[in-house]
């Protein structure tokens, strides 16, 4: 891209002087050029076309194999004919988009480019003033606003509320825009308004659910080494499909294990597991099974926990870890240390685990003289949840991710059993 005087080619006012400049410039860039042939932009019959791919290295005339009609190099303005107008226009639009739509994804970028649907250009003006207005994001930098990633800029919330005359294309480019090495790594088309609006109701909706501020950076904090997935992720998120249920729990519970066999506190990656999980639900993205189950006095942690938890197995799972944690609390307590844990096989326990520890988590809250009424009753539904399935039908990482979770939820698990805090002894 060149600049004379700070202006662009495609600004430069004397024509004369302006045609020395492009002469010069456009032998240099002009790769593979035909007279008298038709602009793929403008669509109208010019003196001549040329193709380069000078504007973005993903566009490439390098290998023949991408070239169009017969692999043939001489050929390759077929592929992108451009006339030096628009050229000049793309120059120029290349770079209002590095500095006015370019916004951060954690260690990635992308750029938030719109896209006309209606034919109302008055739209199209209106968003770009927003996009590239300072005014604007300083603004919103004012108040508290909703943000879905790190980056102080962040305007999605100012597109959610307009009408569907517009949509939005997501381009994340590998290279920040740099000449040499520009790669796409995901773009994501026809993103529309209304889009956006949903993906902020239910941020909204599981911000009030946890207690929590939810953001797209607790998917990356299991997700940053498997990038193919994170791009998969983010893109059903703004375009609709369906994720993998079972690859997320495997990914999630590699994180979850780690924390636990090293003895950091894995709850907290634990509940940005269960967020994720419940925000893809009500995105209608997770390919999880509803079904209908009987109606417990655990109803309303069932319910956090989200749509998987859909089978008498998994509950008594869940509220085993729950039980579990209980007696580790206890334990700590009253000896100092948690022998109990070894029993939790590193978060690898099978169904014949599950099935043995049960008795074994009584058995140690009897010797510590702390199995109440409160715990009976919890391991009574327990019990009930283990033996009215007779095979489980879970991999080790499902049986362990909700086993977790009942771990990390434990606090509203006692808090759903016992009726004031001098009954509750699990701390």
């Amino acid at each position: 891209t060149l600049k004379i005087d700070g202006k662009y080619l495609y600004e430069v006012e004397n024509p004369d002087f302006k045609k020395i400049l492009l002469g010069d410039y456009l032998t240099k860039i002009k790769e593979i050029s035909k007279k008298d042939a038709v602009c793929s932009i403008c669509g109208e019959k010019k003196e001549e076309v040329f193709t380069t791919s000078l504007i973005y290295r993903f566009y490439t005339l390098d290998k023949e194999c991408y070239i169009t009609s017969g692999f043939k190099k001489k050929n390759a303005w077929k592929n992108f004919p451009v006339c030096v107008d628009c050229f000049l226009k793309i120059d120029y639009g290349k770079k209002y988009v590095e500095n006015n739509l370019k916004f951060k994804f954690y260690r990635k970028e992308y750029y938030l480019i719109p896209k006309l649907i209606l034919n109302t250009p008055e739209a199209l003006e209106e968003i770009n003033e927003i996009l590239s207005m300072e005014a604007g994001k300083l603004t919103l930098s004012k108040e508290r606003k909703a943000t879905l990633t790190d980056d102080k800029d962040e305007i999605l919330e100012l597109l959610k509320d307009y009408k569907d005359v517009v949509s939005f294309y997501f381009l994340f480019l590998k290279g920040g825009g740099k000449a040499d090495s520009d790669k796409i790594l995901l773009l994501i088309e026809d993103v529309l308004p209304s889009r956006i609006h949903k993906i902020f109701d239910v941020k909204t909706k599981i911000d009030e659910l946890f207690g929590q501020d939810y953001n797209f950076g607790r998917l990356v904090n299991f997700l940053n080494e498997f990038d193919k997935t994170l791009l998969e992720v983010v893109d059903k998120i703004f375009r609709g499909g369906n994720v993998d249920f079972r690859t997320l729990i495997q990914i999630f519970n590699r994180k979850i294990r780690d924390e636990f066999v090293n003895g950091n506190n894995f709850s907290f990656s634990v509940m940005d597991a269960l967020m994720n999980v419940r925000f893809l639900e009500e995105l209608g993205i997770l390919n999880t099974e509803v079904k209908t189950m009987e109606e417990t006095r655990f109803e309303k942690i069932y319910q956090k926990v989200g749509r998987s938890l859909n089978t008498p197995a998994k509950r008594g799972i869940f509220l085993l870890g729950a039980l579990t944690q209980m007696l580790l609390n206890i334990q700590g307590k009253e000896r100092g240390s948690t022998p109990f844990f070894k029993n939790l096989k590193g978060l690898k326990m099978n169904e014949e685990d599950i099935k043995g520890l049960l008795p074994k988590v009584i058995n140690k809250l009897m010797e510590y003289n702390k199995f109440d009424p409160g715990k009976k009753e919890l391991a009574e539904e327990i019990s009930k949840n283990l033996l009215s399935q007779e095979k489980f039908s879970l991999s080790i990482d499902g049986i362990n991710f909700y086993f977790a979770s009942g771990m990390a939820l434990y606090k509203e698990v006692a808090d759903m059993v016992y009726q004031n805090e001098e009954q509750n002894q699990t701390n």
